[in-house]
């Protein structure tokens, strides 16, 4: 039996942005190209269809959500002997316009319809909590009451506030609830400029 070959992935990588700024974390997925044996887990950059090794059937994908990696890395593990079946049944065709064609034996076909069984369980737990911080800091209330919390002042400089949200995106990454915290130096640079002007306003 033809043997994958299994590629992790590490961290948070499944978060990712594209040029426009949208989460392609809505569009992760576990890909198995037939042709090389690799499985692995990837986002997609595609905004105008798909690759034609998807399209003519030589890569398999299944959706998954934007997943850690530990959770997504055990999957890879556990689908792997599956993997290996529809890489046993793997073949390929020529249509009449020469379209290399990807076929699969039964035993595959019912291989990639047990992942599919697999990959409907809830994910919830173990997807990449995003927040923004505008956010997170919201809890702590007004935003003099941020800047109370977070140390922040008026005076406070651009090199101060990057070690106060390097502090803070460490703290929100030992929470449960936080894998990645977005903007932590821009809401930090905005409660400063937010307290400059107020004390300008007084004068």
């Amino acid at each position: 039996m033809k043997k994958v070959k299994v590629t992790y992935v590490n961290g948070n990588e499944l978060h990712q942005k594209n040029s426009s700024g949208e989460l392609s974390r809505q569009r992760c997925y576990i890909s198995l190209d037939c042709s090389s044996g690799v499985l692995t887990a990837d986002c997609s950059y595609e905004t105008g269809g798909v690759s034609f090794s998807v399209y003519h059937g030589h890569e398999k994908r299944w959706r998954i959500p934007a997943l850690r990696a530990d959770a997504v890395n055990h999957i890879l593990d556990e689908i792997a002997p599956l993997a290996e079946i529809i890489l046993d049944g793997y073949d390929y065709v020529f249509d009449s316009r020469t379209n290399k064609l990807a076929v699969f034996s039964d035993a595959a076909v019912d291989a990639r319809d047990e992942i599919n069984d697999i990959l409907e369980q809830d994910f919830d737990a173990d997807t990449i909590k995003v927040w923004s911080a505008g956010d997170w800091f919201a809890g702590f209330g007004s935003v003099d009451r941020q800047a109370k919390q977070l140390l922040i002042t008026a005076d406070s400089s651009d090199e101060q506030l990057a070690d106060l949200a390097s502090e803070q995106e460490d703290f929100a990454h030992s929470s449960a609830e936080c894998d990645i915290l977005e903007d932590c130096l821009d809401h930090m640079t905005w409660i400063r400029e937010r307290l400059r002007a107020d004390a300008q306003e007084v004068f």
